[in-house]
């Protein structure tokens, strides 16, 4: 007999976590740049008074829109299919875990840069997942490389060690692929 009981609560307990956590975080976010944004704009006029006569543009951190709808509608897509896609994707060695929560922080980007488009988001998402993935797996090797060199314990049963949000940036992975054969030279 089939017994759909407990897989019908799982669902409807992560159905309600995951809407809590739709309604929540924009919720906090919002509140987190209605004390942000007067801040940072009494301390643009006071360097324009004080410092310069230019116009002083101060940066804030991606989070500041991740509580986005657009961003938390494309990460609940997103974030299953880059679990299946993982699990398929040729060269890739890595089932992501606790980094799906740096998803969104990937998506931010595609959803500024469509101006918002949640099709073009998708799309570029998408394409920038398996970039992701095989950097991702590129930079294991690295850093399993270096816990083991200063004789960090590994899980029994894993043969590794990598990181989305600390070895998906590209222009790192860049920077790493020119200096590692001198790296190596001296390792």
């Amino acid at each position: 007999m089939l017994n759909i009981g407990p897989d019908l609560l799982y669902a409807c307990s992560s159905g309600l976590k995951l809407s809590i956590i739709m309604i929540l975080l924009p919720r906090f976010v919002n509140l987190l740049m209605k004390g942000l944004i007067p801040a940072i704009n009494d301390l643009q006029s006071l360097i324009r008074r004080r410092v310069t006569r230019r116009t002083i543009y101060i940066g804030l951190d991606s989070i500041v829109l991740v509580g986005h709808p657009s961003v938390i509608g494309l990460s609940i897509v997103v974030i299953p299919l880059t679990i299946y896609l993982s699990t398929f994707l040729p060269g890739n060695n890595v089932l992501p875990s606790a980094d799906l929560v740096m998803i969104p922080f990937l998506i931010i980007w595609a959803i500024t840069l469509s101006r918002g488009d949640l099709f073009r988001s998708f799309i570029s998402s998408m394409l920038t997942i398996p970039l992701v993935l095989w950097i991702t797996t590129d930079m294991g090797q690295f850093f399993t490389n270096y816990l083991v060199k200063y004789e960090f314990e590994l899980v029994e049963g894993y043969s590794g060690v990598s990181s989305i949000s600390a070895s998906s940036n590209i222009f790192f992975w860049i920077l790493l692929q020119i200096i590692k054969p001198i790296v190596n030279l001296f390792v």
